[in-house]
Parts: structure tokens; sequence; C-alpha cells
């Protein structure tokens, strides 16, 4: 959810594409398939991670381009997140909110673990806090993930209390296009699953 945005940058826009030799660079081989197709010539990139059912999907076009990104929620290649390039690397549709990913877990009558995740291709995120009730977490530092390429994110533990027993988690911050520089202002928000609470 986009509050505010200004352009810290007002030269013509450039070529800013993500390459599918930049992916194979940077991650292990042993923890993605690759599929090829010939018509039309395309390349599909898959996360494999160990344990959980979620994973990343790249296509990339007969240029080497990155022209499509989901996060995967099951086998089914369902999908809340998703964002979609032109041949330049802009970015021109996009579905989902600002956070791919929310994970919760119950520790104990009074404490929640929650972990979100943020898309890292061109994005740079900066100051970010969240909000639960009282609990509040500044300048959250922003970890890459282990079992996910291209995603960021940190886990927190909130305390919850009778005081304090709000079934909404905030998030907000800086997000910088790393190929504009343009900055916007984010919000976003999640609902605690009742069966969590």
């Amino acid at each position: 959810m986009i509050l505010l945005s200004c352009n810290l940058n007002n030269s013509p826009k450039e070529i800013c594409t993500y390459k599918l030799n930049s992916y194979i660079t940077n991650f292990d081989t042993s923890r993605f398939t690759k599929t090829e197709y010939d018509s039309p010539k395309i390349t599909e990139i898959m996360d494999k991670p160990d344990i959980v059912k979620e994973r990343g999907f790249y296509k990339f076009d007969q240029n080497n381009t990155l022209r499509f990104y989901a996060f995967l929620l099951n086998n089914k290649n369902e999908y809340n997140f998703s964002i979609e390039y032109d041949s330049l690397g802009n970015e021109i549709n996009k579905s989902g909110t600002e956070v791919v990913h929310w994970y919760f877990r119950r520790l104990t009558n009074d404490n929640l673990r929650i972990t979100f995740l943020l898309y890292s291709i061109h994005h740079i995120y900066k100051n970010v806090l969240i909000k639960y009730g009282t609990n509040h977490f500044n300048n959250i530092e922003l970890q890459k993930s282990e079992a996910f390429s291209n995603i960021i994110g940190n886990t927190l533990e909130l305390k919850i209390s009778k005081a304090n027993k709000s079934d909404t988690i905030y998030i907000l911050g800086e997000k910088e296009y790393s190929c504009s520089h343009k900055i916007h202002i984010f919000t976003d928000f999640v609902l605690i699953p009742k069966e969590i609470l």
C-alpha cells in the first residue's frame, strides 16, 4: 500500500533488467530447478526449499530477462504476490501487498513468533518498523532468507497480554527502487489467524 512517493532522480529511465545469469551465479544450483522451453523460448526457475511448501517462481524470456515472478503458496501454484516486468525491467503489473508472506507460531500463552518476508529484486528497504499493540520494533535489520531466493525479512517475538491482545500487526518503512532511485513510504498490515490467538 503506497502512501507517498518522491522522485529523487529526474534523468531518463535506464534499462534495469534482472538477468538469468544473475540468478544462477548468486544461488546454489542444488536449491532450484531450471526448465527450458523452445516455443516460445522461455526459462523457468523454481526454488527448492527444504521444509516449507512455499517457493519462488521466475520466468525469463528469450533474452534471459526476468518477465514474471510469483511467490507460490502450494503445489497447485497458487499465489498472492507476483510482479510482471516489461523488456526494460520496469514493473508493469503487481498483485499482493508489500509483505510477500507472513508466518505465525504461538510459543507460549504470552508469546507469539512472527516472520515477515519482503521481495528484494531492485528493492532496498530502510527504517522498517513493526507495531503490534504496545509492541514496537524500530529499524528492523533485514536478513536474506535461507529458504527463498531474492527474499529478505526477519523473525520477531511479540508479547501478548489481555491489555495487548490485538489481532492486527502493522509494518511500515521506506522502499527505494534501485534503478530509478524513487523512494516510497510503504505500510501494510496483517490479521493474525484466530487459531493462533
